[in-house]
């Protein structure tokens, strides 16, 4: 059975107003691609998406890690639930980053999400995006 996906978190997200932790929200498009390709350091870097009921993208998230044995292979998407969460200045003039730090995976869990792997970059002020 589907479950609801946050609605208007696109506009709290861009405009930097704090969103209900508790949400439900898709996070979609788990990609890992290496950090250093072909210089034979084990650190990787996982991108991501958060949408909203309307699947326009609200974020993209970002982890770096050092882990050589993962796979690849995107993820399929999966739901979870935002319990907890930071705002901070981008290095990127017009970007912050949402540092989530607690994160409960509902469905599709991919083995190597932990509950607070995720820094969210989204532009700062934008309606859309």
């Amino acid at each position: 059975m589907a479950m609801p996906i946050s609605v208007g978190l696109v506009e709290e997200l861009a405009t930097g107003a704090k969103f209900t932790p508790g949400r439900i929200t898709l996070i979609t498009a788990v990609e890992l691609v290496e950090t250093f390709p072909g210089e034979g350091k084990d650190e990787y870097h996982y991108v991501a998406t958060i949408v909203d009921a309307t699947h326009a993208t609200v974020a993209t998230l970002e982890r770096s890690a050092q882990h050589a044995y993962l796979s690849a292979e995107p993820t399929p998407p999966f739901l979870a639930r935002i319990n907890q969460y930071r705002r901070r200045p981008h290095h990127r003039p017009g970007l912050f980053e949402l540092v989530i730090n607690q994160m409960e995976v509902l469905d599709n869990v991919p083995s190597f999400v932990p509950s607070s792997f995720i820094r969210a970059i989204a532009p700062c002020g934008a309606t859309s995006f």
